[in-house]
């Protein structure tokens, strides 16, 4: 029974997933779909770009270390709110955000093996565009 449960849900989500591909122009498609991030620009080299992306993922670890801290002080000041679900987020808040630190890392030893190992190719200009 709990195998039909998980079956259904599966189905459920790639018929979402369906949805949005067919219909790219919707709203929800738009933001499922959307760029997060800074774009490479034409020229840039890898390991450059990996850093800015660095930059940018550390960025949200700071964001997300800041509401940590804020529902964390909230919380403390109302104590009924022990046991509901902002309790709940601001548990999971330090996970996700040493997941972004993770990340982040990561980007920037990428980029270091990029710049001293290589390959450190620059990015092309877009698919179809013409270049004078």
């Amino acid at each position: 029974m709990e195998s039909l449960k998980l079956i259904g849900a599966v189905a459920v989500i790639w018929s979402v997933v369906g949805l949005l591909y067919i219909f790219p122009s919707s709203r929800g498609a738009r933001i499922a779909f959307t760029w997060y991030g800074p774009i490479p620009f034409v020229g840039e080299t890898r390991s450059h770009y990996r850093v800015r992306r660095a930059a940018w993922v550390f960025g949200l670890f700071l964001q997300l270390m800041a509401l940590f801290y804020s529902l964390a002080l909230v919380i403390r000041w109302y104590p009924q709110l022990h046991g509901t679900v902002i309790e709940f987020v601001a548990m999971i808040l330090p996970l996700s955000s040493m997941l972004v630190l993770i990340v982040s890392i990561w980007y920037v030893l990428t980029a270091a093996k990029a710049k001293l190992v290589g390959p450190n190719p620059p990015f092309p200009p877009p698919h179809g565009s013409i270049v004078a």
